[in-house]
Parts: C-alpha cells; structure tokens; sequence
C-alpha cells in the first residue's frame, strides 16, 4: 500500500507503509500533516489514519490543513481542471532547470546513469537468453521488464526536479508496488506499436518471399517502380502513424508512478494531453534527442552528462504540467 503526503501545500510521495512510519520518526511527517491512500475519499490529517502502533510527534505550527492543500498548488486539482489549463511546453526552461539539477548534482546522477546503463544491460542480456528458449516471449518480457526500469529511473530524475533528495534506490522504484502497472503500460503501448507496424512488415516480407523464390529460379528479381513506390508509401505511412502514437503515451509512465494511476488511465490522460500542443512535444522530444546524441559525438563519454540532461528535461515538463494533479482515486 503506497502513501502520498503534503509538505509545504506540496504534494510529495508515493512512499510505503513504512517509508511513512520513518518519515513519522523523522518527523518529516506530523500528526497534522494529510496524508492520502487508496480507499480514502480525501486527505485527512496523519492523526486519523495512521496505525496505532505509530508515536505521532506533536503538530509542527503552519502545518498544511485540508482546506488549503484542496486549493493549492500540491496536488488537488482534477483531470479536467489540469486539462483546462494551458499545457506547458517551454524548451528553455527545461533544458536551463536540468542543467541547473545536474551541475548541482553531478556526482550522484553520474553515478545513478551509469547504474542505470548496467541494468539496462543486464535486462537486455536477460531477455537474449530467454529469446533462446523462448522465441518471440523474450521480446514481451523485455517490453514489460524496460517500462518497470523506465519509471524507476524517471521517477529518480523527478525528484531531483523538484528539489527532493534523490536517491540510488529511487532508481529501483519501479520493482515496488507500482510494478505491474508500470510493466504493463509498457507492454501495451509496444504491443500496440507491433500492430501498426505490421502491414508494413507483411509487405515486406512478401516481396521478401517473391524475391526470393526468383533467385531459386534462376531469375534476377525484378521489382517495378510501383511496387517499390508502393513499399516505400507504406514505410513512411508506418512511421509517421507509430511516432504519432508513440509520444501521445509520452507522459503515461510517470502518471502511474508519481500519482498512482493504472496503466490504461495513464495512456488516456498523457494522450489528452499531448494531443492539444502534439507538434511541440515532438519539437520537444527532438531537441532532448540532439543533446542526448551530442554526448554519443564525445565518444560516448558525454552521455553521463547528455543522457541526464534529457531525463531532466522530460521531468520537467511532466512536473510543469501534472505537478498540481490529484492522486489517482479507486472506488
């Protein structure tokens, strides 16, 4: 069970049951301050909800109170009122704000891309050694093992964002409770991109086949202009309609993980969104794109400085735009 709590009218979490009992003993989090889970209509102070096992310190004076957190800036808003309000897509300020999370936090985002790089390694080595016993399943395990990877490491980058602590084992977040929903986003969303490439690929493939058969027969293969013409129409036609698709779900990952929504809600509300500003979030994903391959010109080395920078922009624009919406709530 995952828990969200206010600081300051700011939303912060999710954390688990007993992230919350230390952050209890930390005093971080007061008998005051609200606190939200599944299952519960509206926030309520600490006090009302936390086990009885739980030594609540005393309230801290200026405590966030129901009435203020509803209205403010922490995370009560619902989808339609994030809807309503202009969708945010200001390159500058993401690219100055990462580098300003970077610079100031070199030493640990250096070493939480390269611990990132490693498990990404080891995923992609594991889903290898499954395609050899398992043809074809290794690919839908590696969609859904990457979206569990994926959310942990964004999850790392939207906390630096937003001034927490970060730390290595943010990087491991996604393997908590959000696990099947971050998975499962993934493997939908890939699944999804197969179908529409597959026209393209039948296409090819049986032009692969009559090629073939040519050769066996002696023949040189001959293809006209049209046919030609006609795969190359289908190519760019797949390509247009998988970029498309693609980054309307730019957001659905990091909606599962910071506000707790299932993986099919995700995709709706990152679609909603992105669909009203489509061709600045693609200008957007392009600009972080050509600072991420400028560490590949560096001889790669420049990736611990390029690849970060990225994710930094991607968090930023989530948080500018979805920071203020309430958690996701289950009847």
């Amino acid at each position: 069970m995952t828990w969200f709590y206010a600081i300051g009218q700011q939303q912060q979490g999710p954390v688990t049951e007993d992230q919350l009992q230390a952050l209890v003993k930390d005093g971080v989090v007061t008998a005051d301050t609200l606190v939200w889970r599944e299952g519960m209509a509206n926030w309520q102070p600490c006090r009302n909800v936390a086990p009885a096992t739980v030594a609540l310190p005393p309230a801290v004076p200026g405590a966030a109170t129901a009435a203020a957190f509803a209205v403010g800036a922490g995370g009560g808003l619902s989808e339609q009122e994030i809807l309503g309000r202009e969708y945010r897509v200001d390159i500058g300020e993401a690219l100055s704000h990462s580098w300003k999370i970077f610079t100031a936090n070199a030493g640990i985002i250096i070493g939480a891309c390269v611990v990132l790089f490693l498990v990404t390694a080891g995923v992609t080595m594991l889903g290898g050694l499954l395609g050899l016993l398992l043809p074809f399943a290794n690919i839908f395990i590696s969609l859904f093992i990457n979206g569990v990877v994926a959310g942990g490491a964004m999850w790392f980058f939207l906390r630096m964002i937003r001034g927490e602590a970060g730390q290595f084992g943010d990087l491991f977040a996604g393997f908590g409770p959000r696990f099947w929903q971050l998975g499962l986003a993934s493997l939908v969303q890939g699944v999804i991109n197969i179908a529409l490439i597959a026209p393209g690929a039948v296409t090819a493939i049986v032009l692969g086949v009559f090629s073939i058969a040519n050769l066996k027969a002696g023949k040189f293969p001959e293809l006209s202009v049209g046919a030609i013409g006609l795969l190359a129409l289908i190519a760019a036609i797949t390509f247009l309609v998988v970029v498309y698709v693609s980054l309307l779900w730019t957001f659905s990952l990091l909606l599962v993980m910071d506000k707790g929504y299932d993986f099919w809600p995700a995709m709706q509300l990152s679609r909603r969104m992105v669909s009203r500003r489509w061709w600045m979030t693609l200008l957007f994903v392009v600009v972080g794109g050509l600072v991420s391959m400028l560490g590949a010109l560096a001889c790669l080395v420049g990736l611990v400085v390029t690849v970060p920078l990225f994710y930094g922009m991607y968090a930023h624009l989530y948080d500018a735009n979805f920071r203020d919406l309430a958690p996701a709530r289950r009847e």
